[in-house]
């Protein structure tokens, strides 16, 4: 679903629940974000900056980012897994808290999947970067 925004040039928004700026808009469509972020049509991907959004946006980009110290993680799909619930709640807000909730739930399952106490016969599995 696309929200009902006209977007303009120079339009600050959420994109992937990162703050970005709309550098394009041709025919009603943004086609450009900042950041070099081409393509025919980011709406599906994208919320207006309010106090709700920012709020929700900071609790997806919270938990995406702890999954950045583990290496090998197939981060396009798992993002993309958590913009559809991040663009749910966003929409709709009776999904807020739950969906929230879905995307902490599925970061700690991936990290005690993932995290330096996966062992095999005493050797850790995963590589964390502990530095984030």
């Amino acid at each position: 679903m696309v929200k009902k925004v006209n977007w303009k040039e120079g339009d600050e928004c959420y994109f992937e629940f990162e703050m970005h700026k709309v550098k394009r808009v041709e025919d009603g469509k943004v086609t450009c974000i900042a950041g070099d972020w081409w393509g025919s049509d980011f709406r599906y991907s994208m919320q207006p900056i309010n106090d709700r959004t920012t709020r929700i946006s900071n609790e997806f980009y919270k938990c995406y980012k702890r999954l950045n110290r583990y290496c090998g993680l197939n981060l396009p799909s798992i993002k993309g897994y958590l913009i559809d619930f991040w663009m749910a709640a966003c929409d709709c807000e009776e999904l807020e808290t739950t969906n929230i909730r879905v995307c902490k739930d599925f970061v700690d399952e991936i990290e005690r999947l993932c995290g330096p106490d996966v062992k095999v016969n005493g050797v850790q599995i995963f590589n964390v970067r502990m530095d984030e």
